[in-house]
This record gives C-alpha cells, sequence and structure tokens, in this order.
C-alpha cells in the first residue's frame, strides 16, 4: 500500500502518474470491447427512429375492426353499470360515494372533522370525540381515506393529523354536518 505524505512529494507524484496511467489504460482496454457493443446500439436505434418515423399505410379493415371493438366495449361498460357491477358515479351517490355505505362511526368521524372546520385533527381528539377505540378508529380513518374524502399530514412529534378533502366537504355539506 502506498502511503502518501508531504516529505516525499516527488515519489507521490511518480505513484500518481502511474496509478493515473494504469486507469487510462483500463479504460482504453474496456472501450475496445465495448466499441462492437455500441456500434450495435447505436445502429439499432437509428434503425428504431426511422421505422418509428416513416410513414406506414394502415388498411381500412384493421380501422373498422377496432372501432367494432370500441363499441362493443362501451356496450358492455354500459350493461355493467347498468347492472351494478361498475359504479355509476351519477346515480344516488353523493361524490361517488353512497350515503349506506357509510358506517356509524365512519359517520361520526365525519361530524367530528366538519366540526373543526377545516383544522387538521388528531386521531386522539377524535377518539375522545366518538367514544370509541382507537383501532376502530384507525379502520375508520382508513376506510374514509380509501374513498378519498380525507387529507392525512405527517406530524412527527404528535402523529398523523387528518382533515376533509374537497370531495370529503362536499360529502360533509350534502349531508348536513356543516
Amino acid at each position: 500500500m502506498i502511503v502518501f505524505s508531504k516529505e516525499n512529494s516527488i515519489r507521490n507524484s511518480i505513484a500518481a502518474t502511474v496509478i493515473g496511467g494504469l486507469l487510462l489504460s483500463l479504460i482504453l482496454w474496456l472501450n475496445g470491447l465495448l466499441q462492437p457493443f455500441w456500434n450495435w446500439a447505436w445502429s439499432n436505434l437509428v434503425k428504431m427512429t426511422y421505422w418509428l418515423l416513416s410513414e406506414v399505410s394502415t388498411p381500412v379493415w384493421s380501422l373498422l375492426i377496432l372501432a367494432i371493438l370500441f363499441g362493443f366495449l362501451l356496450l358492455k361498460i354500459r350493461k355493467y353499470k347498468r347492472l351494478g357491477i361498475l359504479p355509476n358515479p351519477g346515480h344516488n351517490h353523493h361524490n361517488g360515494i353512497e350515503n349506506k355505505e357509510l358506517s356509524k362511526l365512519e359517520t361520526e368521524v365525519l361530524q367530528v372533522l366538519a366540526r373543526a372546520d377545516g383544522k387538521r385533527v388528531l386521531i386522539k381528539v377524535i377518539v375522545n370525540e366518538v367514544s370509541s377505540s382507537q383501532i376502530r378508529v384507525q379502520q375508520a380513518l382508513d376506510d374514509l381515506r380509501e374513498r378519498d374524502l380525507l387529507n392525512v399530514a405527517l406530524n412527527y412529534v404528535y402523529g398523523p393529523t387528518y382533515s376533509l378533502n374537497r370531495q370529503g366537504r362536499a360529502l360533509v355539506i350534502q349531508m348536513g354536518f356543516a
């Protein structure tokens, strides 16, 4: 191992020059090994670019098949919405959330957040106001968050704080809590 010191500056210069020369030789040797790969990659990139930018005639029958498949897909989606398999946002929903889907605890949590009037609320405050266990309140908050009704902000001192987002505020207003 080479130990560099201020006392032997000539030896340090010679060692640095030798190490630099060896590194340069290694880089040039690797470049010689990789040169065929670089040529292959560049030629394929040029070919792919030419192919993507060239004009290709599209047969009319392929466009007709795509139009028929798209129409079939729209009919299936409409059928599944009518059967209730897919959600229909314009039918018996408050911003995409059915009122009957909310549990009693979720409704109480929404009332607490509505009373907070836009302020962020700690989970401890929600637990105290709804008189339930923390794990049940946490589950209700997770469910409301999955429905995209809450904003969560992480506070490193006190833990997460919760507030209503735009959809949550609209739902709370429609339900008459605010």
